[in-house]
């Protein structure tokens, strides 16, 4: 009776992987091609009920039918894409020293192998998550459950304090025997065959270099132990190379008798060497049909043909990467979008699919029906330049013997429509009247990108300064202060405010040219008004920092010890803040000056920061919001004057000003805001205050004004 095998641990199957070209082979292949799919942020278009029906589609469909509905829906319009959006730099954003890509491979080696993953959240000062740390498996001592919703890692001197769950992206293959327990991945089923195949190659390895048994045993009756040696050295010393692995054995008997003849022996061999090899192949075609996989994906195409060969990448993407795609999907959605944006249905994330369309099904449709396919769309699958409109690229071809129809023949829509009943008037102009901008939701969806890449940039300007800040200290305020030119913060905050600008104008001018009836997209004076714009704030924020932080040097300077420690300390506690927060920090520092609390030194340091962090967020706060509103308003009436010129809502079309009573802000400025109150021009016009044009909301910082749209029937 045979007992039970070596009993492995999960560091057991993992190190399978460093010493087993089996599960290397077969778990490079699933984890590299799964790493490689690309992956998309998607929104709805329209809002209301249609955009969560929408959403809903999307999100209950089966991934087969997923992958059509999303090409058609993109299409159509329905689902717009945003390239740029934060939770896809989150996947592809290098963190810890590993690439977006090595980290998904690396999860989906884990998950394969013993059956679950862990992702740990990094996140910024807002609490958006902006970076993936990758802990092993074994690192994790425990998993959290209903009662306790926490994590437990070590490793090593290694043992942080329980990190709670929602701080961890986990992933796990359900044991059925005990689901809520840990996870258990397809290799742990395949302990026996990995562990056979590798003595099996030990065997092998083994005969070559030292086999156990020789295969001939030759006697020297008569001889002395010395000649013995001698004769065996010589033979041996002349076969040397690949036939030394079976060395013939010399022996002597007990009593040598000259006389006698020469004994020679041959001993038993068995084909060891052939047999592991049998043995070698079946392990390895269980292993392959246990992942699912063909030979053909691994390279062994002993058997195969081109049908087969090309069958091999569809039953890969169809049967092996589209389960584990789908599911990593679900966790992200769940469990991921909503730290982005918790609307229901309004972030969706997804993949493009593996699978590749069936080219000879198309071949064969395409021959049968050549009038289905335009010629550009034919030269595509020929991997040809495409002619173009103006050379019959989107023209199809027609058999002589088959007729058609002029489409300027088909009925108009209008003509097409039902007649009116009971002398219905058709009026169109319900659909556009009372048309607005939410600020709250925009600000609320987009001001998180323009506070993190300020506060980012900041960082950077700090590392910029301590660089160089040994050879400033000695020449004055003015040379620090030059050595601080945030130069660097603006090469760092102006990519990312102008990406986060462009996501904002794309998104508002997208919904509001849809609740219109029309399509809105990112070009000509859109986007040179993102490039300026973009430029300007920059300039004015960086501006207003190099003020605060030259008043904040000249009172270092003015006190003893302008070391460079104290310098830094200074750069550090006010880059950042403009004077009000300069002060503001200054004045904190004071009061703690005169009434010292009862705390440490390093303690107080700790208080003096998080205030310095408070009013750094502050500020960028204040800045997201505003920049979020401006390019907000700036998209919506954009909108409306493309809806005017493409004929979509009338020239008489009419804006109204509306004050947001809510909001403090609004009373600056000697009060524009009510003055402005309910003032009604032309979709394009400008406001007017005491002979100063306004353009559109906001007329300052705080402002969150807005303005109501009466759009017209265009037919009347």
């Amino acid at each position: 009776m045979m007992g039970p095998g070596p009993r492995r641990t999960a560091i057991d199957y993992l190190r399978y992987y460093t010493r087993s070209p089996l599960l290397r082979m077969i778990g490079s292949r699933i984890a590299g091609a799964t790493a490689a799919v690309r992956w998309e942020a998607l929104t709805p278009t329209a809002g209301g009920s249609r955009g969560e029906r929408v959403a809903a589609e999307v999100l209950h469909a089966d991934a087969t039918s997923r992958a059509k509905m999303l090409v058609g829906m993109k299409r159509a319009g329905d689902l717009r894409e945003i390239p740029n959006h934060p939770i896809l730099h989150l996947r592809q954003r290098e963190w810890g020293g590993i690439y977006g890509g090595e980290r998904r491979k690396l999860t989906q080696l884990y998950f394969d192998i013993v059956g679950e993953s862990f992702l740990l959240m990094d996140r910024n000062a807002f609490g958006m998550p902006i970076g993936l740390q990758v802990l092993p498996p074994t690192w994790c001592k425990a998993i959290a459950t209903a009662r306790k919703p926490t994590f437990r890692f070590e490793y090593g001197t290694w043992r942080p304090e329980p990190i709670p769950a929602t701080e961890v992206v986990y992933m796990r293959d359900l044991d059925p025997v005990f689901p809520s327990s840990r996870g258990i991945g397809a290799a742990m089923a395949l302990g026996d065959e990995l562990h056979v195949d590798e003595m099996a190659a030990k065997h092998i390895g083994a005969e070559y270099q030292n086999r156990g048994v020789p295969p001939y045993l030759i006697g020297l009756p008569g001889a002395t132990p010395r000649q013995a040696r001698e004769l065996e050295d010589d033979i041996v010393a002349r076969r040397r190379g690949v036939r030394s692995y079976a060395p013939i054995a010399f022996t002597l008997p007990p009593e040598a008798d000259l006389a006698k003849s020469v004994l020679f022996k041959e001993l038993s061999r068995e084909l060891v060497g052939v047999q592991s090899t049998a043995i070698r192949t079946q392990e390895q075609d269980i292993a392959i049909q246990m992942f699912h996989l063909s030979p053909e994906t691994l390279g062994r195409i002993t058997n195969s043909n081109r049908a087969t060969i090309d069958a091999a990448d569809y039953l890969l993407a169809r049967g092996v990467l589209m389960p584990r795609l789908e599911y990593e999907r679900e966790v992200w959605q769940e469990r991921v979008v909503p730290e982005f944006d918790n609307r229901p249905g309004k972030l969706i994330l997804a993949y493009e699919s593996p699978v590749e369309e069936d080219k000879q099904h198309t071949l064969r449709v395409s021959a049968r029906h050549p009038s289905a396919l335009t010629n550009d769309e034919k030269r595509e699958m020929m991997n040809l330049e495409p002619w173009g409109p103006e050379r019959g690229g989107d023209k199809v071809m027609i058999p002589a013997n088959v007729g058609f129809i002029d489409p300027a023949e088909l009925p108009t829509p209008e003509e097409a429509r039902p007649p009116k009943q009971n002398g219905e008037r058709q009026d169109r102009s319900w659909r556009y009247r009372r048309k607005e901008l939410d600020v709250e939701r925009v600000i609320e969806q987009f001001s998180k990108l323009f506070a993190a890449a300020y506060l980012s940039s900041i960082d950077a300007e700090v590392e910029a300064a301590a660089t160089g800040l040994d050879a400033a200290v000695d020449a004055g305020p003015r040379s620090v202060e030059q050595l601080v030119s945030f130069d660097r913060f603006a090469e760092s905050f102006e990519p990312e405010a102008r990406s986060a600008l462009e996501a904002i104008v794309s998104s508002v001018g997208s919904e509001s040219a849809a609740q219109l009836g029309t399509s809105f997209n990112v070009d000509g004076f859109a986007r040179e008004w993102i490039r300026s714009h973009g430029a300007d704030m920059v300039t004015g924020v960086a501006d207003a920092n190099r003020a605060g932080l030259r008043r904040a040097l000249e009172s270092a300077f003015r006190e003893s010890g302008t070391t460079r420690e104290a310098l830094l300390k200074q750069i550090e506690k006010h880059i950042g803040l403009d004077k009000n927060g300069s002060r503001s920090l200054d004045k904190f520092i004071r009061e703690l000056a005169a009434d010292p609390p009862d705390v440490s030194e390093a303690q107080l340091q700790r208080m003096i920061d998080r205030k310095h962090r408070e009013l750094l967020r502050r500020r960028a706060n204040l800045i997201a919001t505003q920049e979020t509103n401006d390019a907000a308003n700036f998209a919506e009436g954009e909108s409306w004057k493309r809806a005017v010129s493409d004929g979509t809502i009338g020239e008489d079309s009419m804006q109204t000003w509306m004050r947001e009573p809510s909001t403090e802000a609004c009373e600056h400025d000697g009060g524009i805001c009510d003055r402005l109150d309910g003032q009604t021009v032309r979709v394009g016009a400008s406001f007017s205050d005491n002979g100063k044009q306004v353009e559109r909301p906001p007329v300052g910082i705080g402002c969150k004004c807005r303005r109501l749209l009466d759009a017209t029937d265009p037919d009347e």
